[in-house]
């Protein structure tokens, strides 16, 4: 009796420690998302990086991604959705302004803060916070030697 006690208490504990699991940490499924989502702010991350470079070293906004994405001076993993393949939106305005735009999957979660790329000019706690669904970040390129402004939301 003692040991189907013991069974059942063990049993009761690891269904507990799995449902709390989920509870804390999410879903797989929800895990998967919070982790495609992450990628793409890496990925916006150093796209952001390239051109403050690009504008750094030219004085003008690239015309498109490719030309960053294809240079060996700067550090592009992907300008494409890690699980669409569809290309990020770039578009160049004047005086150094230009929106960089992607599909979210999940609201971002404030509480967890999204992990800092390696090399990175703004401040990845609050930066590239966003909404689900297409989101578009106005962006002021700034050369590499002065402060950078938050950006703005736009959807």
């Amino acid at each position: 009796m003692t040991k189907k006690l013991l069974i059942a208490l063990l049993i009761v504990i690891v269904s507990a420690s799995v449902v709390t699991s989920f509870i804390v940490l999410g879903s797989p499924a929800e895990e998967r998302v919070r982790r495609m989502d992450d990628q793409r702010v890496q990925e916006l991350d150093m796209i952001s990086s390239a051109i403050d470079g690009y504008w750094s070293d030219a004085h003008q906004l690239p015309d498109s991604l490719e030309i960053i994405s294809t240079s060996r001076l700067f550090s592009v993993q992907s300008i494409q959705d890690p699980q669409t393949g569809e290309k990020y939106v770039y578009e160049p305005a004047e005086d150094g302004h230009y929106t960089l735009c992607a599909t979210f999957e999940a609201v971002s979660d404030t509480r967890i803060p999204i992990a800092p790329p390696k090399i990175s000019m703004r401040d990845n706690r609050n930066f590239w916070n966003h909404p689900d669904g297409y989101t578009c970040f106005e962006i002021t390129a700034q050369d590499w030697n002065s402060p950078t402004p938050p950006p703005v939301l736009v959807r």
